[in-house]
């Protein structure tokens, strides 16, 4: 079993966020059949005790095929993060911590890298979203549960919840009934710093005030640090 150290102080810094606005924006994926396919993050970014997941979130996702930036490190997920703050709903002066999935998408627009983001509304949408459009960046609850994966690298999200968390879902498995995801605790989580969740405990987290935002249109930015 592959396990964070629980007396590590970790923070949680997503924040609930919804524009109702999305929901005339659904993902373009729900008129494709469903495939199973993973796509490439070579990457894995670590936001240590920082409480800055909804910027690394986002970065793994620039990170990843099918427009991989290869120049993604954890300096730009402080970056993409630090931008969500200011482009977020709260009037928050200093910023508290946290921000939301929303906000980190309006970043990585503002950032050039991201023309166009639809969401997923239902699980069927999540699984031909991950299968046929790319990778698809998660803000969920977290769970005490959720802060290890058993020796198959599975999580469950159950226990009490611990804060909010924003993460990557880059692959999906139509026949074994998972999807793939990328963490950012570094290669130490999981199976080297990616882990797996079952359809239903994703649908679980998605009726939870959870969210599935989906890159439609990427683009190239040469600048990243």
């Amino acid at each position: 079993m592959s396990e964070v150290n629980l007396f590590e102080e970790r923070k949680f810094d997503r924040r609930v966020h919804y524009d109702e606005r999305s929901r005339n924006f659904r993902t373009l994926a729900a008129v494709a059949a469903p495939r199973s396919y993973t796509w490439s993050c070579p990457v894995r970014l670590n936001q240590g005790n920082l409480g800055a997941c909804v910027g690394f979130g986002w970065s793994e996702e620039l990170a990843s095929r099918p427009k991989m930036h290869v120049a993604v490190s954890n300096t730009t997920g402080f970056d993409l993060y630090d931008l969500a703050q200011t482009l977020d709903h709260w009037d928050d002066t200093p910023p508290e911590e946290g921000t939301s999935v929303l906000a980190g998408a309006k970043a990585a627009q503002q950032m050039g890298y991201l023309g166009e983001y639809r969401w997923c509304f239902s699980i069927d949408d999540l699984i031909r979203s991950v299968g046929n459009t790319g990778p698809v960046v998660m803000g969920t609850w977290w769970t005490s549960d959720m802060m290890s994966t058993d020796e198959k690298g599975f999580l469950e999200p159950t226990g009490s919840k611990v804060g909010g968390h924003c993460w990557l879902t880059n692959g999906v498995n139509i026949g074994m009934r998972y999807f793939k995801c990328v963490q950012s605790w570094g290669r130490s989580f999981g199976i080297d710093g990616a882990f797996y969740i079952t359809f239903e405990a994703m649908e679980q987290l998605l009726l939870d005030e959870g969210e599935a935002c989906v890159p439609t249109i990427r683009k190239w930015v040469s600048n990243l640090r």
